[in-house]
């Protein structure tokens, strides 16, 4: 265990007022009572966040603290760094719970893999516990880490560069707060060395296979100028509104005004997170295809293009998108499960027994007629569109225990604050609930 009372850095000089002042905006931001699941792994950033934000609570008597700690199992170490951490709760009075990232880990992209089931445990630890938000010690190293890794592979005026969100909806309905991005690694463990405490030294935070390492070894600027990425999601939400209308989840109408404003950032924003939703992905489309789209959008001549699994159909009288018909694969849903399929549409069984869920249906082209699309396009459109089934092989009728919900696989698992806007335009127009507000006030104002 690589635990030490004083690591070598202890000389280093700190702002341990920057902590205090931080976890005190922090916790007035909340206007109304809240429980608080802190995410500690018994590292300086985490252990320090949950210590401060204990010692601060006498003054805030409408919040609470649990705190929740996951093994992801991949060192031996960690079981015993849990109890640590476990240990420490008890010693300040936190709650605390061990999560354990249990079955068979993957060989490739296991850091994906391990963010994934974290946030997964520690979001039914939140739910176990009934509380309003995660808290995550995400510091300013963090921050500047996460933009020169984003540098390395964006233009530089992409939105991205705008770096990690103070607050981070995740799976539409629970919300990680990041009250620590302003605060550097070095202050925070100059908070801790106050206090008396050491923190535990993960061997992974060295390791140059990992991308985020090679990034900390290269020397940092001291501050960002980040774009104003909110204000940036209002004039994307203004395009859409004004310029998209999507029929029955499946066909996007888009005028020619917003081809007309293509020069614009934020119009082309507005593109990619529509493209994105029509095809089921959790990305906007990058730069190559960007320029191959524009180009032809920008050229006029009707015809049609493909590009992020979803055709470009550009007509006289409008553009319209739609999911091509490739890839598209029948799933089946037990009884009492829900699933994604492909991406575009979340499906709830309480059939009282297995469905299955399959690409087309007879009746798509004139639906999609009815609501105004042309005749051709509407064919064209069809073989995208969806099919639920029960046994042997019947349709079913939505009444009789099937629920959908069209996904927004590019917001569903992970919305920034300063998307929300954005995010609750495309829920509008695809006839969804709005995701909810975040449980603090000013957390987005950049």
């Amino acid at each position: 265990m690589n635990a030490a009372a004083f690591p070598a850095e202890a000389d280093v000089a700190g702002d341990v007022s920057a902590v205090r002042s931080a976890i005190d905006r922090f916790l007035n931001s909340f206007d109304k009572p809240a429980r608080l699941l802190v995410a500690v792994s018994g590292g300086s950033d985490s252990k320090g966040l949950l210590l401060a934000l204990a010692q601060a609570l006498p003054a805030f008597p409408t919040i609470s603290l649990v705190a929740c700690t996951v093994d992801h199992g991949l060192r031996p170490e960690a079981a015993d760094e849990a109890l640590e951490v476990e240990q420490f709760c008890a010693r300040i009075h936190v709650p605390h719970i061990i999560q354990r990232w249990n079955g068979k880990k993957p060989r490739a992209g296991i850091q994906a893999a391990a963010r994934a089931a974290r946030y997964g445990l520690l979001a039914d630890a939140a739910d176990r516990f009934d509380a309003t938000a995660i808290v995550t010690g995400h510091s300013r190293d963090d921050q500047l880490e996460t933009i020169a890794m984003r540098q390395t592979r964006s233009a530089p005026d992409a939105i991205g560069l705008a770096g990690m969100a103070g607050a981070v909806l995740y799976d539409t309905h629970l919300w990680i707060l990041r009250p620590l991005l302003t605060v550097s690694r070095e202050d925070i463990r100059q908070f801790l060395r106050g206090q008396g405490e050491g923190w535990i030294d993960d061997p992974s935070n060295d390791d140059l296979h990992y991308e985020r390492v090679r990034i900390r070894q290269r020397p940092q600027a001291d501050s960002v100028a980040l774009p104003r990425r909110l204000e940036s999601s209002y004039d994307a939400t203004r395009y859409l509104d004004r310029t998209v209308r999507i029929h029955l989840g499946l066909v996007a109408e888009v005028s020619h005004e917003l081809c007309q404003h293509l020069r614009d950032a934020n119009a082309v924003r507005a593109l990619a997170v529509l493209t994105a939703v029509m095809g089921g992905r959790t990305f906007p489309f990058g730069s190559e295809t960007k320029e191959r789209l524009l180009q032809f959008l920008q050229d006029g001549k009707p015809g049609r293009l493909t590009a992020g699994r979803v055709v470009f159909d550009l007509r006289r009288d409008a553009v319209y998108l739609y999911r091509e018909a490739r890839g598209l694969n029948a799933v089946a849903i037990a009884d009492d499960d829900q699933m994604q399929w492909d991406n575009r549409l979340l499906v709830t069984n309480h059939t009282g027994g297995p469905i299955q869920v399959a690409p087309g249906g007879d009746n798509w082209t004139e639906r999609l007629v009815s609501s105004g699309v042309a005749l051709a396009v509407a064919k064209r459109a069809s073989p995208a569109g969806w099919r639920i089934m029960g046994q042997p092989g019947n349709d079913i009728a939505l009444t009789s225990g099937v629920t959908t919900r069209r996904a927004i696989a590019l917001y569903d698992t992970f919305l920034p604050c300063f998307d929300l806007p954005l995010a609750n335009q495309l829920a509008k127009m695809l006839n969804r609930a709005a995701y909810p507000l975040t449980p603090v006030h000013n957390v987005c104002a950049n």
